[in-house]
């Protein structure tokens, strides 16, 4: 099965959420047939994040095509068809995120007589992320940036709709983004497509200081830099108030000026991006999860899981994952709350191992890449009567 795989990030299983996450969605495709990756950097460049040799392993080629080069599109397209898979017909575009989804569909053209399935992975619902955006702008007294996503919502609604409607499968990482989306869309096919992790070492608990926190994440993605600011300036006080051994690492591209002056505070270490998170989940007593707002799903969870490493995360971090408070993590949302979770994880060397063991089985049941590859399987192949 021969598939172009749309991309504004370079797959590969380190850098981040969406980057790991189509770096499994070329995993499970590249199972099936050869994959021409088409990558168009509309979000810039974050190279130091990625390891480029990965996607090249995996891809049967690689196009990188920048915003003036969008002319070339549909003839550097044809080359890469004509010399991977000479002959054989193109049975499937898949588009990751929204705004790859017109570029994709100029290259349906490509396919000659035979129309390849076409599918566009959402990852969240960016239109109601937006609106709890505009709330954390406006709650830090940005009125106008706020004003400027809720008006930009409208026009993103249209211009989603506008798209949906050529895609013969919609794709999102969170199971109620696609009830709430199908409700509104009542004609279109959504489907769950749960990030996955990839499996890692089992590690011992025993060697880790369990005072020692983790925040992971992309720090000026607004979601990542308000729980960041939240957590240093109103949660870590209170929990070294009690247990002045108490730390938190902070991990991640992209530091903003907002967050820069946090590393001055007591217990608190801004590391940066780091080209490998497995060292940092490795030496981590606990992940914590502070976000107040985001849509989609959390690979970072996954990740701790995977790693064997507890998480204390809110209620909207934990968000689309179908867990436990109690049974794979502990959620808490004031920050009298959080604090006393992250303090009774650190004293609790039984919880903390009941917690990872329990992740860990639950994580490797119901989000490894064969959860991905059933799904894809299903839109390869649709029973009698879907679309």
């Amino acid at each position: 099965m021969t598939a172009l795989l749309f991309t504004p990030l370079l797959p590969s299983p380190t850098g981040g959420g969406s980057t790991m996450r189509v770096s499994a969605v070329l995993e499970v495709l590249a199972e099936q047939g050869p994959v021409i990756v088409v990558h168009l950097p509309v979000w810039g460049e974050r190279s130091e994040l990625f390891d480029p040799s990965w996607v090249h392993r995996h891809a049967a080629a690689v196009l990188r095509i920048t915003d003036t080069e969008l002319p070339e599109l549909l003839q550097r397209v044809q080359a890469a068809l004509t010399a991977c898979a000479p002959g054989q017909p193109l049975r499937l575009i898949h588009a990751f995120r929204l705004v790859l989804a017109p570029p994709a569909l100029r290259c349906l053209g490509l396919a000659g007589a035979s129309r390849p399935r076409l599918l566009l992975d959402l990852d969240d619902d960016e239109c109601a992320r937006d609106l709890e955006y505009a709330a954390l702008e406006q709650a830090a007294g940005r009125s106008e940036r706020a004003e400027r996503l809720r008006t930009e919502r409208g026009r993103m609604e249209r211009f989603r709709g506008l798209l949906l409607q050529h895609f013969d499968q919609v794709f999102l990482a969170n199971a109620s983004d696609c009830r709430l989306l199908a409700q509104r869309h009542p004609d279109r096919c959504f489907v769950h497509l749960p990030n996955v992790i990839r499996s890692v070492p089992q590690r011992s608990l025993e060697a880790v200081d369990p005072r020692s926190l983790l925040f992971l994440g992309t720090l000026d993605y607004l979601p990542n830099e308000d729980g960041v600011a939240f957590f240093v300036r109103e949660v870590l006080p209170l929990i070294r108030a009690a247990d002045a051994a108490m730390t938190l690492r902070v991990v991640g591209v992209g530091l903003p000026p907002s967050l820069a002056g946090l590393a001055a505070l007591p217990g608190v270490t801004l590391v940066g991006p780091v080209p490998e998170t497995a060292p940092e989940f490795a030496r981590a007593g606990m992940l914590v999860v502070p976000l107040r707002a985001g849509s989609g799903s959390r690979i970072k969870i996954l990740e701790a899981f995977q790693h064997g490493t507890p998480v204390v995360s809110t209620a909207k971090g934990a968000e689309g994952l179908a867990v436990v408070d109690g049974e794979q993590l502990l959620l808490a949302d004031s920050p009298a709350d959080l604090a006393a979770a992250c303090l009774t994880l650190a004293a609790d060397p039984a919880l903390r191992q009941r917690l990872a063991t329990n992740a860990r089985g639950w994580v490797e049941r119901e989000h490894g890449l064969e959860a991905m590859a059933t799904v894809f399987a299903q839109a390869r192949d649709p029973v009698d009567g879907e679309p």
